[in-house]
């Protein structure tokens, strides 16, 4: 089992703490915590307000509205003891307009690229959607609000005018996804996992995620969002949820496993094909956002990002979620988010250098070969 806190000036173990303040499994979090060493501290607000205990702290929010960023950058001083907080300041790219403002950076003249619908911007490029959308007639649409998650707000747009007439609300609309990848006659997407890891200097991972797939099978024309949207949240209200609800979620060898079966992709497809390319989507949006966010030592992040698959395989960007859920619809699922947890902390806590490691050895970077990175790979170190 791990010492249960970093060492201090004479080798001595000094404690570390925690506190969790989610609604979004807090006994996932909290029980991986203690599995490594971590104890609970007993606060009685969300925002600290007491200096930081001699060996870390950690505070896992579930909104970034719900932190106290004053008291936070003091105690994430120079000098002090890790304090290490699971959000980045300033990542504009987890709402649907920073990442289109994002993307326009990164793409420039060449928007959209390849891996992004088209997007307008709403209200503000409504005078370019609608010449848009009145000279390509068969161009399907949907409409997604600036902000929210699990599928709120989202829906089919059957009719461009009416849709400025009513004046749409602040958010985006994109061009559908003609021809996605079904499984099963069923449209699917692939949740899959960011980490920030360090932001002072940068340090990411990336990992697999699984996949997800609507409950009843696809139509174009659907007017019912479940044939539309894979939100396990959308299709969790679906009736027949529960008796399906094991098939909804695939591991990704399982997805390559169909494809490899029925000659849609290579032996090997997952990992000489799909991640390379996903890691280039990530590594560009993160060179059209980085100038956003606070280098701030201590903070991380875990997101979310969700990518669908074209019926050729061509990995498409849909959004980034900066608070991916953690709860889990089926064990399968269960045991992927346990080991997921696990393993941003082994990671955050080593990137940070408060992993139990007897060397005290301050804000130092060391090489990302030896991080502990059972599923996670390295997607950018600049640390050394």
């Amino acid at each position: 089992p791990a010492a249960s806190g970093c060492p201090g000036p004479a080798g001595a173990a000094r404690p570390r703490l925690y506190t969790v303040s989610t609604n979004d499994n807090p006994g996932l979090i909290a029980a991986a915590l203690q599995q490594r060493g971590w104890l609970p501290r007993n606060v009685a607000t969300a925002s600290p307000t007491e200096s930081v205990p001699p060996g870390a702290l950690l505070h896992w929010v579930q909104f970034q509205k719900d932190i106290d960023l004053v008291a936070c950058l003091n105690l994430q001083q120079s000098g002090k003891p890790p304090y290490l907080l699971n959000h980045t300041i300033g990542l504009p790219i987890t709402n649907k307009v920073g990442m289109l403002d994002c993307v326009r950076r990164v793409a420039g003249a060449d928007f959209p690229p390849a891996w992004y619908p088209r997007t307008y911007r709403l209200p503000g490029d409504q005078y370019r959607f609608a010449n848009y959308a009145r000279d390509h007639p068969k161009a399907r649409w949907i409409y997604k609000p600036k902000t929210g998650s699990q599928g709120q707000g989202i829906r089919l747009v059957r009719d461009c005018a009416e849709l400025l007439r009513n004046g749409a609300a602040h958010g985006v609309v994109q061009e559908y996804v003609a021809r996605p990848l079904l499984i099963k006659g069923r449209k699917c997407d692939l949740r899959l996992y960011w980490l920030i890891a360090r932001t002072a200097p940068f340090l990411m991972f990336y990992r697999n995620g699984f996949v997800r797939r609507c409950i009843p099978k696809y139509k174009p024309d659907a007017a019912s969002m479940f044939a539309h949207l894979t939100n396990t949240a959308v299709q969790k209200m679906h009736p027949e949820f529960h008796a399906q609800r094991d098939d909804m979620i695939w591991s990704m060898e399982q997805l390559e496993e169909y494809l490899v079966g029925r000659g849609l992709a290579p032996p090997g497809w997952l990992q000489d094909s799909l991640v390379p390319q996903v890691k280039g989507i990530l590594l560009q949006v993160f060179n059209g956002c980085r100038h956003a966010i606070h280098k701030q030592y201590g903070c991380f992040q875990l997101l979310g990002v969700d990518v669908l698959l074209t019926e050729s395989l061509n990995p498409v960007l849909m959004e980034v979620n900066g608070s991916p859920a953690l709860h889990a619809v089926s064990e399968s699922v269960g045991c992927l988010k346990r080991d997921l947890i696990g393993e941003v902390l082994d990671l955050v806590a080593w990137a940070h250098n408060c992993d139990d490691t007897g060397e005290p050895i301050g804000r130092r970077c060391r090489p990302v070969a030896q991080a502990p990175t059972p599923a996670f790979g390295a997607l950018l170190d600049e640390g050394r």
